[in-house]
């Protein structure tokens, strides 16, 4: 049918206001639409399809307790629970992105925070963890996160707003281009593989 229907209800008390709820997949939204060609050109070639983990994950961001993603809601609800850690450590969560900031194909996760610090996560799959990749100082309260092609050039940058200004990080080019020869050459490979 083409009726919506609640299949599951999940409820968690905090002890101080959400300010950000993200739901959101462990790998990046190009490398999806990037799967789906490779599905296609796959069943073109009779080729076996590759399996692509779409669990969705929910980021929940809170002004007192830690931040925290809860794995695979669909599957398991709010029971699998993962601290990101030193978001406790900080002034109030006030904002979140979840994007992929450093082109590797699975998405990191920035959290901003009212204590003028912007911290990045990536999941580690072998520990089943959130580890912290990076983190950097501002001189103002975050505000608000993007991950956006501001610049038009085609390539994201990670948009910060504190109070007092905006602040556009933008990736080196020379690893950029580096990332770039690397992967044309994989896929020229590919290419010569499957012929």
């Amino acid at each position: 049918t083409d009726k919506h229907v609640v299949t599951g209800l999940w409820r968690y008390d905090y002890d101080g206001p959400v300010l950000s709820c993200r739901l959101f997949t462990d790998q990046s939204a190009s490398v999806l639409r990037d799967n789906e060609f490779k599905r296609k050109l796959r069943a073109a070639m009779d080729a076996p399809d590759v399996v692509v983990d779409t669990s969705v994950h929910l980021l929940v961001t809170n002004s007192i307790e830690s931040s925290v993603v809860y794995r695979d809601v669909l599957a398991n609800g709010l029971n699998k629970r993962l601290v990101l850690p030193a978001s406790k450590r900080c002034d109030a969560t006030v904002t979140s992105c979840v994007a992929d900031i450093d082109m590797d194909a699975t998405n990191e996760i920035a959290i901003g925070t009212y204590g003028h610090e912007l911290i990045v996560y990536k999941y580690n799959t072998e520990s089943d963890s959130y580890e912290l990749l990076w983190e950097r100082l501002f001189a103002h309260p975050l505000q608000s996160i993007a991950y956006i092609d501001l610049t038009g050039d085609g390539l994201k940058e990670l948009i910060v707003l504190t109070v007092k200004g905006l602040h556009v990080m933008q990736h080196h080019l020379e690893n950029t281009v580096q990332l770039c020869h690397k992967r044309v050459k994989r896929l020229l490979q590919s290419l010569a593989i499957s012929e």
